[in-house]
C-alpha cells in the first residue's frame, strides 16, 4: 500500500483551506446555520483526531511517542473547547469579549499549517512534541487571560456596588 505523509499533509491543508471557505461562503449568502457550525465543529474534531492517528501509525512511533501523541491530540481539542466552552458559560464570544484572543498562536488553522510544513520536512517526531506543548500552552495562557479578565472585571464591578453603597 502506497502512503505518502507529504501527500496526504498538503491534503489536510487543502482542507482546510476549502473548510474555512465553505463557511464563509455560507455567512456571505447568508445560508448560515447553527446545525451546519455544530456538524461542521464536530467534523473538524474528527478529521484532527483521525489525520494524527494515521500520521502516528504509519510513523511507527514507539510507546513514548504514542504518550506524547496523546498529550497533543488532548491539546488540539482542548484548544477549540476552551473557546467554545467560554462561549456556554458567557453567553458571548470569547474573540469578542478580549480581542486580543485573535492573536493568541495555536487556532486550528495555524496548526494544520504547521503540521503540513513538519511533514513536509518529514519531522514529524517534532511536530508531535510541538503540537503536545503548543496545544496545552495556549490552552493554559487562554485560561489565564480569561481569569485575568473576569477578575478585573468583577474587581471594577465590586468596587462600583460598595461606591453605590456609601
Amino acid at each position: 500500500m502506497f502512503f505518502s505523509i507529504q501527500v496526504a499533509s498538503v491534503l489536510y491543508q487543502i482542507s482546510s483551506i476549502i473548510d474555512g471557505c465553505d463557511g464563509e461562503i455560507a455567512r456571505a449568502s447568508l445560508r448560515k446555520s447553527k446545525i451546519g457550525e455544530y456538524v461542521d465543529s464536530i467534523l473538524d474534531r474528527f478529521v484532527d483526531f483521525v489525520f494524527l492517528i494515521i500520521l502516528a501509525y504509519v510513523s511507527s512511533l514507539d510507546t513514548f511517542m504514542w504518550f506524547v501523541l496523546a498529550f497533543a491530540v488532548f491539546g488540539s481539542v482542548m484548544v477549540s473547547y476552551s473557546t467554545e466552552k467560554y462561549k456556554s458559560a458567557f453567553f458571548e464570544s470569547l474573540y469578542a469579549k478580549i480581542p486580543a484572543m485573535k492573536y493568541l498562536v495555536g487556532k486550528r488553522d495555524e496548526r494544520i499549517f504547521v503540521v503540513m510544513l513538519f511533514c513536509i520536512l518529514g519531522l514529524i517526531r517534532e511536530l508531535i512534541f510541538i503540537l503536545a506543548f503548543w496545544t496545552n500552552l495556549r490552552v493554559i495562557l487562554t485560561l489565564l487571560i480569561v481569569y485575568l479578565s473576569h477578575s478585573k472585571s468583577y474587581s471594577k464591578s465590586e468596587i462600583a456596588s460598595k461606591s453605590d453603597l456609601g
